[in-house]
């Protein structure tokens, strides 16, 4: 790359750096993402990160959310999958042992709030037992 130019960024350009997707590919083909976002008042970082999945190609986005997220995530992303987070860590444990071997990869921060031991927990969990791990925001 020539520094002395200035690098344009258009479709073009970053359609030549995607990968080419079978003809014969399906959701199940191009993988399954969990994310854990959001908390009371951050629904919009659970919102934003589903979305961008979704729309950067990941065939199944799941997202492990609070019950009061349920509903405005099922209208705001309808294609992605909601799971409630249970009320327990120890039923939150359960939960996450049948679906993250299931992921192709993970996100947790988005919107969390630290200050809650259960969040602490699970990131601890997320870190040890998810395939890839992207850990942003509230989770840092």
């Amino acid at each position: 790359m020539n520094t002395g130019e200035a690098l344009i960024i258009n479709r073009d350009s970053v359609m030549k750096l995607a990968p080419m997707r079978p003809a014969d590919g399906h959701k199940g083909t191009f993988g399954s993402l969990l994310v854990w976002a959001g908390s009371p008042g951050m629904g919009g970082a659970a919102f934003m990160c589903a979305n961008a999945a979704c729309r950067s190609g990941t065939g199944v986005v799941h997202l492990w959310i609070r019950n009061d997220l349920v509903t405005p995530m099922f209208l705001a992303v309808p294609q992605a999958i909601a799971h409630k987070i249970p009320d327990n860590f120890e039923n939150a444990r359960e939960e996450l042992s049948a679906i993250l071997p299931l992921m192709s990869a993970a996100v947790i921060g988005p919107g969390l709030d630290l200050s809650d031991s259960f969040v602490r927990d699970g990131i601890l969990y997320f870190a040890e037992y998810a395939k890839n791990l992207l850990v942003d925001a509230g989770a840092l």
